[in-house]
């Protein structure tokens, strides 16, 4: 038991000298796995066979680290010079076009400058144009103001006079108004006078004919119907004559 103890302590402790060497937890379980012989010695001569081969992996891994780095150099120093090539080439190409812009730009404000000025002598022409047409305007504004104050003072005249006139009007049918009034009211004393009349004349009728109607019944007792006519006719013709009177003389 104590030769198993051992053993285990002495596998333990190779695992941890492949483990410290920079070999991985999987490869050292791998290694014992698949060897047989877990003898010190042995192990101890793999490991340092291994680690041989790791110093020289490594040492290649250097060699080639360093070859990439020699050989991304030289990309990076040939990239850099065609970059600078081309930037140069930019400069010089930048400088052409800002030449020809400034030139560009000289002639515009050039032509800014001829523009500006053909304009500023247009809006003096204008202004002088404007002052003139002002002038112009505002006296015939004065003229027209003269004029209207002319005819303004002709239309107070005229209706000054017609004011005159219809007042002069008004008083004269103010008094044919009066007149006719007057001419009315003797029409309408005339006319109810000749009512009266009527009326009088009317009823002297009535009664004449009563007294003529009374008379016939004594003496025609038996003539009823002739009377009886004579009295439909005098009870008809009465309101008609009332009428005629009241159409001619009354209205």
């Amino acid at each position: 038991m104590n030769n198993s103890t051992y053993r285990t302590y002495n596998i333990e402790s190779i695992k941890d000298e492949f483990f410290n060497i920079g070999l991985s937890k999987e490869a050292i379980d791998f290694v014992f796995l698949h060897n047989d012989n877990y003898n010190f010695e042995f192990l101890k001569e793999k490991i340092i066979d291994v680690e041989k081969n790791l110093r020289r992996d490594i040492s290649n891994l250097d060699i080639k680290i360093d070859a990439v780095e020699k050989n991304v150099n030289l990309k990076i120093d040939f990239i850099e010079k065609n970059l600078n090539a081309k930037i140069d080439s930019l400069d010089v190409k930048i400088d052409n076009v800002e030449k020809g812009l400034n030139a560009k730009i000289d002639s515009l404000d050039v032509k800014i400058d001829n523009v500006e000025k053909g304009l500023n002598a247009k809006i003096d022409s204008l202004d002088v144009k404007i002052d003139n047409v002002e002038k112009g305007l505002n006296a015939k504004i004065d003229s027209l103001d003269v004029k209207i104050d002319n005819v303004e003072k002709g239309l107070n005249a005229k209706i000054d006079s017609l004011d005159v006139k219809i007042d002069n009007v008004e008083k004269a049918l103010q008094k044919d108004i009066s007149s006719l009034n007057i001419k009315i009211d003797g029409v309408k004393n005339e006319l109810n006078v000749k009512i009266d009349s009527v009326n009088t004349k009317i009823d002297s009728v009535e009664k004449t004919l009563q007294k003529d109607i009374s008379s016939l019944k004594n003496e025609f007792t038996a003539s009823n119907r002739t009377i009886q006519v004579i009295l439909i006719m005098g009870i008809t013709l009465a309101p008609i004559i009332y009428s005629i009177f009241n159409k001619y003389f009354l209205n």
